[in-house]
């Protein structure tokens, strides 16, 4: 007589697919034995399926998603071929294999079932018998896949419809999964495409795909139909592509003939959209929100957040206890970055005790990255402790901008987007009143995004008339495609030294231009200027928002000409609507002086290197213990505490959308003549620099500001290279350069007499020979 078979089934949900795989073995003439769990529970559940392997050939076991949760499968299995029986196991779609069964079920025949199809069972039997006939176990698995895969279907459809709403990411992870069932899928690497591309379907794409690892992979892999649209695309993005290289090729052949060489006197002539023309009643299309992506649900899992919160805390605990130091911690904030634990200690243990304490914490938590203490916390009497969570979630600048701070902050503000802090409020700064900030961080800390978001939220919110940039970028890389927006003051982006000196002297000078029109107004500031305008309808004074990347660098360079304009307009420049944004990688002492930091109150420090380096930017350590990738800290001018915040993150294709958007759909007016001033004084003062030591015999061919100098010589009784630096407004290099020509040429004597070297020639002669002044 034919021995029996074993049916196992898991759960309940599986009970009607063993019922099914019973009978239609019976009607095959196969006996059966079937135990089910809920039939059988515990010990007698666990002691029926051992006997049943014992006393049984082989066996079916019925797998789904379940079976990785249940403590028999790996047990089971084992045992199973431990008595080399032969296995059957008849896998349903939501299986996935488990760490626990994977080595067993690689060994074993299976059969995917993704419908109740008749096929699927028919082949079970076929199985079944074949089992039976042989004497032993198949080490090779044979999979058998239905044409028509449902799952794979499903899959396509969800990504579809993800698409469809922009989430990308998961999008992604459906194309992954449908490429786990069959890695020649087409439409997985379709999709994958249009997610790396950040577009819901392929007459989206505007770029050239050639390239692309995903289009090779989808075409390779496509049918007839499938291929046929993929090589469509392909050449219609290769023939964007071209015209896009020609239009953008015909725009800087533009721009370099309308900036190059220009003077003050062609600049009327050409350019009839002057800053001036600017309509008083400007009507200003704002960027819609949905040119920003919408925040993601946090992928963590609830139950993993609170078991490392409830390992930290015991860990937090046990430490102090350790110490002598039995605490209770009351409240546990999860943000961004950072879960804060606060502790209330007892009122017998100093602060400093726990403060010491800091790095045994450190040691025992065992993060990657060291925690921050905040002994108190502000307006607690708690002592914080930050420790950096597990994964970092990104804060969307969505987020930020479509919070009540933001939408309803005071008018003739420049309210921008900073992040969440660690209670996960949305933190907005108005510039107006910090008025000037200092932004340091190291390579890849988020300082870069801070200044992008910094603009972009900017532009959301303000118009051309209201806020103009002026934006110095020596990397002449990371801002190059702001320079195209209509909120530019000059239609391009400073990028070198002399430029930069040169836009420096235009500011000052528009400062003191402004506070004269203020005192023939009766007007305190910009702000109470604006408010009579508005109400005189009359055209209303834009804030200027000057942001100088790398100012260590700059200042390197050109200390004494750079150095002395930013102090003299982060002294005075606030009431002006004038506003410094300063940015660099290495802040030092020798780049911030003493009038410099105090007249910038408002800092945002992202990672920095060392600990030097957060106490130049904060005036405090704990820049150096941030995680980098967007986590800051910042304080402005009214904060006694530094608050920690996760940067407002705006990715490129957000950027670029704003730009296209707010350039397409705004008229441009740029300040062409102040432009053509500040080229004028770089290029006159390029010609000084270059101005050579060969001359003619005859004395006309002296520079004329070497005449200059010797006039100040005789005004003055005599000449020194800080007299002509102080007279001249010209750097140490070339008031040494002029001084060492005109002592040999004899124009002045070798030795100083009080610090002063004296004029050789009569003052008679030297007007003779030049002129009188």
């Amino acid at each position: 007589m034919q021995r029996p078979y074993v049916f196992i089934s898991y759960s309940t949900i599986d009970q009607e697919y063993a019922d099914k795989v019973n009978q239609t073995l019976k009607d095959n003439g196969i006996n059966t034995w079937i135990a089910t769990e809920d039939i059988h529970g515990g010990e007698s559940f666990a002691t029926e399926i051992t006997n049943g392997i014992k006393n049984c050939d082989a066996f079916v076991f019925i797998l789904s998603k379940n079976s990785d949760d249940s403590p028999h499968c790996g047990n089971e299995l084992s045992l199973a071929f431990g008595g080399r029986k032969k296995i059957i196991p008849f896998r349903l779609h939501e299986f996935k294999l488990s760490e626990s069964n994977t080595y067993f079920l690689q060994q074993a025949q299976w059969i995917d079932v993704f419908q109740d199809e008749d096929w699927a069972f028919q082949e079970l039997v076929e199985k079944v018998k074949s089992a039976l006939s042989t004497q032993k176990v198949e080490s090779a698995p044979i999979k058998i896949t239905h044409p028509t895969n449902k799952k794979i279907e499903n899959f396509i459809f969800r990504a579809e419809l993800e698409l469809e709403d922009k989430n990308f990411n998961d999008a992604k992870n459906f194309a992954n999964q449908i490429l786990n069932e069959d890695p020649r899928n087409c439409k997985a690497y379709i999709i994958l495409m249009l997610c790396q591309c950040k577009v819901s379907s392929l007459e989206e794409i505007k770029i050239d795909v050639s390239d692309n690892v995903n289009y090779k992979r989808a075409i390779r892999f496509a049918n007839d139909a499938e291929k046929a649209e993929l090589e469509k695309l392909l050449k219609s993005t290769e023939a964007k592509t071209e015209a896009k290289k020609q239009v953008r090729s015909r725009e800087n052949k533009v721009l370099e003939e309308k900036f190059n060489n220009i003077t003050v006197k062609q600049a009327d002539e050409q350019h009839k959209n002057l800053i001036e023309n600017m309509p008083i009643n400007y009507k200003y299309k704002k960027p819609p929100k949905t040119l920003f992506a919408k925040s993601r649900k946090s992928s963590k899992n609830i139950y993993d957040i609170e078991a490392f919160e409830s390992e930290v805390k015991a860990k937090i605990f046990n430490t102090l206890k350790d110490h002598g130091i039995v605490v209770q911690i009351p409240r546990v904030i999860r943000g961004s970055a950072v879960t804060r634990f606060d502790i209330a200690i007892p009122l017998n243990v100093p602060i400093s005790k726990i403060v010491k304490l800091q790095g045994d914490i450190n040691l025992r938590i065992a993060g990657r990255h060291a925690i921050r203490m905040i002994a108190p916390v502000p307006n607690s009497s708690y002592v914080g402790i930050e420790v950096p969570n597990r994964e970092v979630e990104i804060v969307n600048i969505r987020d930020i901008i479509e919070s009540n701070d933001f939408i309803n902050s005071k008018p003739f503000s420049l309210t921008f987007a900073l992040g969440k802090d660690v209670v996960g409020d949305p933190i907005s700064l108005d510039l107006a009143n910090l008025p000037h900030v200092l932004i340091t961080g190291t390579t890849g800390s988020g300082k870069t995004v801070c200044l992008n978001s910094l603009i972009i939220s900017l532009i959301t919110k303000y118009g051309p008339d209201e806020l103009r940039f002026v934006i110095v970028d020596p990397k002449q890389v990371d801002f190059e495609s702001f320079k195209d927006i209509p909120h530019m003051m000059f239609g391009e982006i400073i990028e070198d030294v002399p430029m930069t000196n040169s836009m420096l002297t235009w500011a000052v000078e528009e400062m003191e231009l402004r506070y004269k029109l203020f005192v023939e107004t009766r007007s305190k500031n910009i702000t109470d200027y604006n408010t009579k305008a508005r109400s005189l309808n009359q055209k209303i004074m834009p804030r200027i928002v000057i942001i100088m990347d790398e100012f260590a660098d700059l200042i390197w360079q050109d200390k004494e000409g750079i150095s002395t304009k930013v102090c003299l307009l982060v002294q005075k420049a606030r009431a002006a609507g004038i506003h410094l944004v300063i940015a660099t990688q290495r802040p030092s002492n020798d780049v911030f002086n003493g009038p410099l930091k105090a007249s910038i109150p408002a800092r945002i420090a992202f990672r920095a290197p060392a600990l030097i380096e957060s106490q130049v930017s904060l005036g405090e350590s704990g820049a150096e213990k941030l995680l980098g990738k967007g986590d800051c800290l910042y304080k402005t001018g009214g904060m006694l505490n530094v608050e920690r915040v996760m940067g407002a993150y705006v990715s490129d294709e957000e950027v670029y959308a704003v730009i296209d958007y707010v350039s397409k759909n705004n008229d441009k007016y740029y300040d062409y003549k102040n432009l053509a001033k500040i080229k004028a004084r770089v290029t006159s003062s390029s010609l000084d620099d270059d101005y050579t030591d060969e001359y003619d015999s005859s004395d006309s061919d002296i520079n004329p500001l070497y005449v200059k100098a010797m006039r100040v010589g005789y005004s003055l009784g005599g000449l020194s290279i800080s007299i002509l630096q102080r007279k001249l407004s010209i750097g140490f290099p070339k008031a040494g350069k002029i001084l060492d020509w005109l002592i040999e040429h004899g124009y002045v004597t070798q030795n100083a007499v009080n610090g002063k070297r004296q004029m050789v020639i009569t003052k008679e002669d030297f007007e003779e020979q030049f002129g009188a002044e």
